[in-house]
């Protein structure tokens, strides 16, 4: 079990610095300049808020106008948004997220990035409400079927997992999962292979999604728009998060 654990806190770790990476370390930055390669900003952000339009928009007050925008950072999910999650993924309504997560600050809004710091306790909390979770969905043979979109052949079947992994992924990720992301997650299969239980890697795999930043912050990374440095454009599943 303590390998387990080790493993899925290792993939999370992976998912982190990918993340930072990506965006070279400026995400969550309250005090970036949007306008910097790498900072994600809304459709039509600008990179100076007190700019006047000569990146390339139209001008102040008018359409397209890309000025007095800020900075874009990583927003987690509050704890009523966590836990109408994990039911929307898992049919899970025990809402244990509220209990356990760090209470959000509210001056004024909820999911405000820079009141969000992570801590030790959110880190915790994170890893038990996973680990709960799992166990719950696993215990019930109905929500399994539903999880599951097949039927396992032996704890080595790749291909049942990976169809777990992608469709899993998915949603609870809120995109398109890619080949190097099922990979990672494929390589906690051979824990199943280890105890000879197939169920072994789907617990595996939902603990450390359900802790991936990727779950837990809403990530937009966008891509750049032609013309208008420093503004980038949200992809569909961008959008579609932010209008959910």
């Amino acid at each position: 079990m303590r390998k387990t654990r080790h493993l899925a806190a290792f993939i999370t770790f992976v998912s982190v610095a990918s993340v930072a990476a990506c965006t070279g370390g400026k995400i969550g930055d309250s005090g970036g300049n949007p306008g910097t390669p790498g900072t994600p900003v809304p459709p039509g952000g600008s990179g100076d808020a007190g700019g006047s339009g000569d990146a390339g928009g139209p001008g102040p007050g008018k359409v397209g106008d890309y000025t007095g925008v800020g900075p874009n950072g990583m927003r987690r999910l509050t704890r009523v948004e966590y836990d109408n999650t994990v039911r929307d993924l898992l049919g899970d309504s025990t809402r244990s997220g509220f209990a356990k997560l760090p209470e959000d600050a509210t001056d004024p809004f909820d999911n405000d990035y820079k009141t969000q710091q992570v801590s030790g306790a959110l880190i915790e909390a994170a890893e038990t409400l996973a680990q709960q979770a799992a166990a719950r969905a696993l215990a019930d043979p109905m929500k399994r079927t539903n999880l599951v979109p097949c039927t396992p052949q032996g704890p080595s079947d790749a291909a049942c997992l990976r169809s777990f992994i992608s469709r899993f992924g998915r949603r609870a990720l809120r995109r398109t999962m890619q080949e190097e992301d099922v990979q990672r997650y494929l390589a906690l299969q051979a824990f199943a292979v280890e105890a000879q239980d197939f169920w072994v890697g789907v617990d595996l795999v939902m603990r450390a999604i359900l802790q991936d930043p990727e779950f837990l912050y809403r990530i937009e990374m966008g891509t750049p728009v032609s013309g208008k440095a420093g503004v980038f454009r949200l992809n569909h599943f961008e959008v579609a998060t932010r209008l959910s």
